[in-house]
């Protein structure tokens, strides 16, 4: 499969590295441009017991790539995988500003094809409704 995966963090990275193990083909893309070019060359920014080696190998195979576009994620996928931050506000509410921005900006992207949107980010109960109401081009 061809998978995009929308953020570099913790839970982004970790995905896109366990997926290109498996054998398939990853983009994982931040808007951190310094995260990126250093996954580029296989340093890796948090430590997860066997990711820096796990994602050393997927590089090499070429499984496994990065970017800073949005359009990286989705152009030619089947899948994306939103990874982004949800931090919470005073109140305890989850911040979903970074989810809804990922979720609007694929709408005026070329998008080949139908492309199936999973939400990796903790978010709260109905936030998939919400996406599935601004979904521009995603067959959600």
């Amino acid at each position: 499969m061809h998978i995009g995966v929308v953020g570099s963090g913790y839970v982004g990275l970790v995905t896109g590295t366990c997926l290109a193990h498996l054998g398939h083909e990853a983009t994982c893309v931040d808007k951190d441009v310094g995260r990126i070019r250093n996954l580029q060359k296989g340093i890796v920014p948090i430590y997860e017991q066997g990711l820096e080696g796990m994602l050393q190998d997927c590089l090499e195979r070429g499984y496994l790539t990065f970017g800073s576009s949005l359009q990286e994620a989705v152009q030619g996928k089947e899948f994306i995988f939103i990874a982004v931050g949800t931090p919470s506000g005073e109140d305890g509410r989850a911040d979903l500003s970074q989810v809804e921005e990922v979720v609007k900006s694929p709408a005026s992207l070329e998008v080949e094809g139908e492309l199936f949107v999973v939400i990796k980010s903790t978010v709260p109960v109905g936030t998939c409704r919400k996406v599935k109401r601004c979904r521009g081009k995603f067959p959600l």
